[in-house]
């Protein structure tokens, strides 16, 4: 009496049976915000294919690049799962914490500050004394949406009980209870404004407010500075497993220890990652109360 072998079906399922520790291949995708889309893939493009050769063994098949230009469009990425790593600055990485339930990781280095603030600077030959001087008064930001051009800024004048009215030029003056701004696009153009009387103060980030005072030293004067915030933010989206996020993590961190890891952050526009130092908690709950301040939708949906 022959014996029946045994079908390629029964083989199959003996065969997924034995295997319980395989691991099923998944694609992640890294992204940013920015209006020049070609550019932002191509900062994160090397730091797409570092982790790509390395996040194999816990089931990832590639990391890809997500670039979107505009906030709401990355955070509707998030919810639909087609962004699950977002390098972004720390206002954008605050709000999609809150709607996405996105979590930050990591800080990300740039242009050699872990962290930076924004001053309001005004000329020395006026009478500015204070931010409730500037009632009636305008101005310069950067760029809307910019964190030390614009929430920043915003913030410390919210703080002081001022509200803002946003200027077509330069102009238009503002309610007289209020503080006219105008966006220059570019610090260069706000100090060279301020500079030439054509606006009253001007809100600058930590390294162009340093090297305005050592170029023109007698010519300013800081009336506020604002909360300190990491300079760029690391997040993962909560569709992540712990195994993916811990191992994204530990390679992140681990890249400024190897020649071929800085060769790659070095492409990627980028000096190095590390934890925050007084814990994700500590480091985003003034992050956070600023946002209630401005009093912007996201502060208030009570999603986190």
């Amino acid at each position: 009496m022959s014996r029946s072998r045994p079908s390629a079906r029964l083989l199959t399922a003996l065969f997924v049976a034995l295997c319980p520790f395989r691991v099923a291949a998944e694609r992640l995708n890294i992204g940013s915000i920015g209006a020049d889309l070609k550019g932002e893939a191509h900062q994160l493009e090397p730091l797409a294919g570092y982790l790509t050769s390395r996040l194999k063994a816990v089931g990832v098949e590639s990391v890809g690049v997500e670039v979107r230009s505009k906030p709401d469009d990355m955070r509707d990425a998030i919810a639909k799962g087609d962004v699950q790593i977002v390098v972004e600055s720390p206002y954008e990485a605050a709000i999609m914490a809150q709607e996405t339930g996105a979590v930050p990781i990591l800080r990300r280095w740039k242009k050699g500050l872990a962290e930076y603030w924004s001053e309001i600077l005004v000329r020395t030959d006026g009478q500015l004394a204070d931010l409730q001087a500037l009632r009636g008064r305008v101005i310069a930001l950067e760029d809307p949406g910019s964190t030390s051009g614009d929430y920043l800024p915003r913030v410390m004048l919210a703080t002081a009980g001022l509200g803002v009215q946003v200027l077509p030029g330069l102009d238009a003056r503002p309610e007289p209870d209020r503080v006219g701004v105008v966006f220059s696009n570019d610090h260069r153009t706000s100090v060279l404004w301020l500079l030439a009387s054509r606006v009253d103060g001007v809100a600058l980030d930590t390294t162009f407010a340093e090297k305005l005072r050592k170029e023109e030293p007698d010519r300013t004067r800081s009336l506020a500075r604002s909360i300190t915030v990491p300079r760029h933010v690391v997040l993962v989206a909560p569709s992540v497993s712990s195994r993916v996020k811990n191992e994204v993590e530990s390679l992140l961190l681990a890249m400024s220890d190897s020649e071929e890891g800085r060769d790659i952050l070095r492409q990627s526009s980028t000096d190095r990652f590390d934890h925050f130092p007084l814990g994700v908690d500590e480091t985003f709950k003034p992050i956070y109360e600023s946002l209630k301040v401005l009093a912007l939708p996201s502060a208030q949906s009570g999603r986190k």
